[in-house]
């Protein structure tokens, strides 16, 4: 382990807003209620009789909006979106979307989406999953499909408008959505904000949309990113329903982080109250931190909010293994004061994350992770 006990300095910060934090586990699918279950619609026959599979999206359109497959996991009184077709899978048979609006008896209101598969066994749709925004509006006007940008791995990632109202102001947000790596559910990837007064458009691959005045475009790089305005942004497509997704975890081993839970943007004290008394609790980094066994987290010395996470893990995976989950890292440098050893940065957008190897080999196993968010300026 590195000799010292809170994080090194060498890592840069990203400022990133509070409120684009509380976007990471605002929307989960299916969260507060019970798992999507597969739906027979209709009678069916023994003996089904094999039949040519729709080649356009029109066609597949048509199939999709024969059968109600939807309509038994829908409460009553939800406004039911257009359908939109996209491969989500990329299996090169695509799946029906439909977005919808959930508002009871003049409560607040949420929306949700419903995702579709075709099953050439039974030769009908089936429900396979219902994401589910656990946010809260006032209200929502409307939530329409933009359309979809496809990777060069043949998956779809989708597009949605939604106009929603809040106490004084009418909004306009921008949702992504694509499926999980490995399961058959639906993830909210990012999130944009625009600019009500102006049209929000996707064409060509390149979605555009205004944003305090001033024109923004993006368009897709890779399964991962977006890239926008001239390659001078960039959006992380977020893969995984949190940063604690199972599989991910894994990799980490059985550490007090995971039974913890500590995240970007708790209250420092709360969090702190649920641990019990820190080991070490001192100012670094421009706020105050406190250390446990293997892990220590840090406000922003402003407010109560934690904005830094230093993680102490048994050296068993690479950065090779970390790749299979974000890709190419966004720098790489060997660090050279005291001792040596391999950092490598990625800039999630919302978060930037920091994993350093045991030694200067820069394949070595990696030993310290860093999770950093929003931070003032003041304190760079």
């Amino acid at each position: 382990m590195k000799n010292y006990i809170f994080k090194r300095t060498h890592v840069k910060y990203l400022a990133a807003s509070l409120l684009t934090l509380l976007l990471l586990t605002g929307c989960q699918s299916g969260e507060g209620k019970p798992e999507a279950q597969t739906l027979e619609v209709g009678a069916k026959e023994a003996q089904k009789t094999e039949i040519d599979l729709p080649k356009s999206d029109e066609e597949w359109k048509a199939l999709a909006e024969e059968s109600r497959w939807f309509e038994p996991d829908l409460t009553a009184g939800a406004d039911i979106s257009e359908l939109l077709m996209a491969d989500l899978m990329g299996d090169q048979k695509p799946e029906a979307v439909i977005p919808y609006i959930l508002q009871e008896n003049n409560e607040e209101a949420t929306f949700g989406v419903l995702v579709g598969s075709y099953d050439e066994s039974a030769h009908d749709w089936s429900l396979i999953d219902d994401y589910r925004c656990k946010e809260k509006r006032l209200h929502i006007n409307e939530i329409q499909p933009l359309g979809k940008m496809t990777s060069e791995k043949g998956k779809d990632v989708i597009f949605l408008n939604e106009e929603l109202v809040s106490a004084s102001t009418v909004n306009t947000a921008v949702h992504v959505f694509q499926m999980a790596r490995d399961e058959q559910k639906l993830i909210h990837s990012a999130e944009f904000a625009a600019d009500y007064s102006s049209p929000v458009e996707l064409q060509d691959n390149q979605l555009t949309f205004s944003e305090d005045g001033n024109t923004v475009t993006y368009k897709r790089e890779d399964v991962i990113w977006l890239r926008g305005n001239g390659y001078t942004r960039k959006v992380y497509l977020k893969q995984t329903p949190s940063f604690y997704e199972e599989s991910f975890m894994e990799m980490l081993g059985d550490h007090t982080i995971l039974q913890a839970r500590v995240d970007l943007g708790e209250g420092y004290e709360e969090a702190k109250s649920r641990l019990g008394i820190p080991q070490i609790e001192a100012d670094d980094l421009g706020g105050l931190c406190a250390q446990y066994d293997d892990f220590n987290f840090c406000n922003n010395g402003q407010d109560n909010q934690i904005v830094h996470i230093s993680l102490q893990v048994e050296p068993t995976f690479t950065i090779e293994d970390v790749k299979q989950y974000l890709g190419e890292p966004d720098e790489k440098y060997l660090w050279e004061i005291q001792e040596y050893y391999y950092v490598y940065n990625y800039n999630l957008g919302d978060m930037e994350i920091s994993y350093s190897t045991e030694t200067e080999d820069p394949d070595s196993q990696i030993e310290e992770i860093v999770i950093m968010g929003a931070r003032s300026e003041e304190l760079y």
